[in-house]
């Protein structure tokens, strides 16, 4: 999960930071970022199933539970942290096609 944010998920915020010159180039921009989200939500899925198995360990007193709990921790505020820049981008792209988000 880790690997994927930094490399593709990063990858892709980084090549992906223009609303686009056109609405058509913006709807276009818009669709790429819907294909986008299904990995994003498939890893959002994947930091879930960590936290709950780094949860498990550290109630069954895993030797390295701390450890465990520490990366996990790291790996959910990396998902976090892109969520959101994912969530801004998203707004910017809706706001320059003139659509009303909340």
């Amino acid at each position: 999960a880790l690997d994927w944010i930094q490399e593709t998920g990063e990858y892709y915020l980084s090549t992906h930071t223009s609303t686009g010159e056109t609405t058509e180039e913006t709807q276009e921009l818009l669709k790429e970022y819907g294909e986008f989200r299904v990995p994003a939500k498939q890893t959002k899925e994947k930091v879930k199933l960590l936290i709950q198995l780094a949860d498990s360990f550290v109630e069954k007193g895993h030797i390295h539970a701390t450890e465990i709990r520490k990366w996990v921790t790291t790996v959910d505020k990396h998902y976090r942290d892109f969520s959101l820049r994912m969530g801004k981008y998203r707004y910017s792209l809706e706001k320059a096609l003139g659509v009303n988000t909340e």
